[in-house]
């Protein structure tokens, strides 16, 4: 299983088998099984208007699930990484070329495509009208997707940027180069870096086997939590600039 979520009764799975499978949480028996991609599926989420959108490396299926499971439909964007839905109809997807699109999920038509970076994208994250994009090319880029313009690029890492989340004041990135970085969402000034330990690999600590350093981060009001290697991490966050 690759990507799941769920409400207050059911649970949505995305597996390597190429199915979407929902659950009823209370009885544990399988609702739904969808086989129709041609390749792993790698996220599954909720969408507008009772619909759900899954995608692989190649395609992104959208189907409304308000009575039965229709399918609505089938967006093609090759070497797909990264992608979430967005808000307003609105998807966005990463790709392994460093390209950010837009699509409109009610019609799946195609709002913009833009090459923001000049390697992959490894993660993004969406919050209102922005967009916040981390690379192997060491930068993070914050998008404005109504207006299609670049807002900020941040480029303090020294290494691949594995994982990035915003809020309506921060934005949060972490790399390879064994650092989370805090950026005041405003002006794209670093307000602090955050080091996660050292970079010598150690035998209760290897390395993740795709994303070396910090491979992953979440945060909330008070806390980031994140990922060095298989070194969980959590620290202090509390941020008055």
């Amino acid at each position: 299983v690759n990507y799941l979520f769920f409400n207050d009764h059911i649970a949505w799975t995305a597996s390597n088998d190429r199915h979407i499978r929902s659950w009823d949480l209370r009885s544990g028996s399988q609702v739904t099984d969808l086989n129709v991609h041609q390749s792993a599926v790698n996220r599954v989420e909720p969408g507008p208007n009772g619909s759900i959108i899954s995608r692989d490396l190649s395609s992104i299926r959208v189907f409304d699930t308000r009575n039965g499971v229709l399918p609505l439909h089938n967006i093609t964007s090759h070497g797909i990484v990264c992608s979430q839905y967005a808000g307003e109809n609105r998807y966005v997807v990463g790709t392994n070329t460093g390209s950010l699109s837009v699509y409109n999920i009610n019609t799946g038509a195609t709002l913009h495509t833009n090459q923001l970076h000049h390697q992959s994208i490894n993660s993004l994250h969406a919050d209102g009208d922005c967009v916040v994009t981390g690379s192997n090319d060491g930068t993070c880029k914050l998008w404005d997707m109504k207006t299609a313009s670049l807002v900020h690029t941040l480029n303090e890492h020294s290494g691949p940027v594995n994982s990035v989340q915003m809020d309506g004041r921060r934005i949060v990135s972490g790399g390879s180069d064994m650092c989370m970085k805090v950026w005041k969402r405003d002006t794209g000034k670093r307000l602090y870096s955050l080091l996660g330990g050292s970079r010598q690999e150690r035998g209760n600590n290897p390395p993740h086997p795709q994303k070396a350093g910090c491979s992953a981060l979440k945060f909330d009001g008070s806390r980031i939590v994140s990922v060095f290697n298989s070194l969980l991490r959590v620290y202090s966050f509390t941020v008055d600039q």
